[in-house]
């Protein structure tokens, strides 16, 4: 079985994805975020395994199902006459995967661009492709607008065609436009693909009705026979048969017309001069079936390599080009990766805070913080009419005196900043009435997005009577009422026992399992959702658990803003893979059932500092 040209590319471009995930692989999470809403926030995650090569995998077994497609289809000589156009079909489908996946692994070492404008621009390339595609398409049964009606016939397929190359054009065209609304992407694709799906399915069934089932070569020779003669029936017909084997060689296609022609010539000398009607020399022609079938007499590889010399430079120059631009892409990914090691080395040698950003204190910021909408801009915010309809994902913010907040980002006077991500963002706050409002930009599930407008939570601070800081998945540090463990040793032993248990299944990475076996309080303020989020951020970075060993226990029955009960809290000296002397606090609480279930998480990866860390 010889490989095309393009099916080669293919391959190549396969290859290529493999070599660039190698060089990203390093530097990626041990958990890549893979999947994105339409809002461009992450709602999926994968194994950095999967997530590195699941792609490039996906690009070789495309190149192999698009290579079948071509050999089994009982059409095949009809796809010969278009493989040009369909090979770089599936070479420009190759490159958008290729970029798709540049664009995950950029995202996941802290290179955001929003998907939004990603997303559009290729869609819409490959859809205006698809439109030049349906223009030079022959009639098959893999590639094109198949509905019942165009299979069946050549004239149904090549009118649905005709017309349809103009709507993709058009829909490529719409789709791009998103660029410039990417908070209606989602419109721009869906609901074109749906109109001119509709359309075209009940176009071909209207065309097929005014076709016909049955005569449908001898309707052709209408337009192109011009009187009532055998000969001129017979040229009408040899002239359908000569454009089907339009990519074939001179000699292959001079053979096949003496065949048909003599074909023809021995049915009709058959009929007495009383049979030769006009009626006969269509019934003969209807026996002999599409002119297309009769490409199917040579090899697509012949075809192929019969081509005008001015096809075949031009498509070895678009072949030229996608490998040029591949190679380019890989190069730009090693510069970035490489750029990208030099930042971690930073990181390490570098206080978060003195980073780029010297801590400043603002009183007014400090405290607890309840998310109450979400804007587009600041000027949009109605205390007495709420915008946001859905649920506000943010559901509270917490800014500590020390700079730290309750998520993995720090604070300073005006600013917040998330130094993985590398993004940064300035807060507002302004007084409205006798509330105080503070404006947090947000987009796509971060601080911000470089380059694009973002959009606003609004958060309202809360009275004195709320407690300022609220449990966290990741931070909870209050001020105990403590009394001495040799009172209550063997609740303290049980508790020990809950916490080990726990952490023993969040170092296996099973974070939405870790959210079960929490209690019924910590359920009630956070999802598992943000659970498994925020442990993403701070604890998969941390990998593998060299060591882990207890250095204080705490008994209370009061826990601020919680309320009475029973509460053990418990510190940990834990070495991570990568990160050694880390102080884990884990606060178990007596559940209704008599069950120590886990309340509260800490984990502290400076011990200069109570601010956590990810490095």
């Amino acid at each position: 079985m010889k490989i095309t040209k393009g099916e080669m590319t293919v391959f190549a471009i396969a290859l290529a994805a493999f070599l660039v995930g190698a060089c990203f692989y390093p530097y990626l999470p041990e958990r890549m975020a893979s999947h994105w809403n339409a809002k461009g926030q992450v709602d999926g995650y994968m194994s950095k395994g999967w997530g590195t090569f699941l792609m490039p995998i996906t690009i070789a077994g495309l190149g192999l199902l698009f290579m079948v497609i071509v050999r089994i289809d009982p059409l095949k000589a009809n796809i010969a006459g278009f493989r040009k156009y369909y090979d770089g079909f599936i070479i420009l489908f190759a490159v958008f995967l290729f970029c798709l996946n540049l664009w995950m692994l950029l995202w996941n070492i802290g290179y955001k661009f929003s998907l939004n404008i990603v997303m559009p621009i290729g869609v819409g390339l490959l859809v205006f492709y698809l439109g030049i595609l349906c223009e030079n398409a022959k009639r098959n049964w893999f590639i094109g607008i198949r509905t019942p009606w165009t299979l069946s016939s050549d004239i149904v397929w090549d009118e649905t065609h005709k017309i349809g190359a103009k709507l993709f054009k058009a829909m490529g065209i719409v789709i791009l436009a998103g660029v410039f609304w990417p908070a209606y992407l989602l419109f721009f694709i869906l609901i074109p693909t749906v109109l001119v799906t509709v359309f075209l399915l009940a176009y071909s069934y209207v065309v097929y009705q005014k076709v016909g089932q049955v005569g449908e070569s001898a309707r052709r020779l209408n337009n192109e026979s011009g009187d009532g003669t055998w000969e001129s029936v017979k040229a009408g017909y040899l002239k359908q048969v000569e454009k089907a084997l339009s990519s074939a060689g001179r000699r292959e296609t001079k053979q096949v017309l003496e065949d048909v022609n003599s074909h023809l010539d021995q049915r009709f000398s058959e009929l007495g001069p009383e049979e030769q009607t006009w009626e006969n020399m269509q019934a003969i022609i209807t026996e002999m079936g599409p002119a297309s079938d009769y490409a199917e007499l040579l090899e697509p590889e012949v075809s192929a390599v019969r081509q005008p010399a001015g096809r075949k430079t031009t498509f070895l120059m678009g072949i030229f080009i996608s490998v040029t631009t591949v190679i380019l892409i890989v190069i730009v990914s090693v510069m970035v990766v490489s750029n990208k090691q030099e930042v971690y080395e930073l990181r390490e040698v570098s206080n978060i805070e003195n980073l780029s950003h010297p801590f400043e204190n603002d009183p007014e910021v400090i405290g607890y913080w309840k998310s109450v909408d979400f804007v587009d801009a600041v000027e949009d915010f109605d205390p007495g009419k709420k915008k946001w309809r859905g649920e506000l994902f943010l559901k509270d913010f917490s800014f500590m005196a020390n700079g730290g907040t309750s998520f993995p980002w720090t604070w300073t006077k005006d600013w917040i900043w998330h130094n993985d991500g590398r993004t940064k963002a300035q807060y507002q706050i302004k007084q409205m009435g006798n509330e105080t409002y503070l404006f947090l930009p947000w987009l796509s599930g971060d601080v911000t997005i470089r380059h694009q407008k973002p959009s606003y939570y609004v958060l309202k601070k809360q009275t004195s009577e709320t407690p300022q800081i609220e449990p966290t998945p990741v931070i909870q540090w209050l001020e105990l009422t403590e009394k001495s463990a040799a009172d209550n040793d063997g609740k303290v032993n049980a508790a020990v026992d809950a916490a080990k248990d726990w952490l023993k299944i969040t170092d296996d990475g099973d974070y939405a399992t870790s959210w079960e076996q929490t209690c019924g309080l910590f359920k009630s303020k956070f999802s598992k959702e943000q659970l498994v989020q925020s442990f993403d951020l701070v604890r998969a970075p941390l990998s593998k658990v060299i060591s882990r060993k207890v250095i204080s226990t705490q008994y209370t029955d009061v826990m601020p803003g919680v309320g009475p009960g029973e509460y053990v809290i418990i510190q940990f000296k834990t070495s991570f893979e990568n990160k050694a002397d880390a102080i884990e606090t884990v606060t178990p609480m007596l559940d209704k059932d008599g069950v120590w279930r886990v309340s509260g998480y800490y984990i502290n990866i400076d011990s200069e500092s109570q601010i956590p860390r990810v490095r």
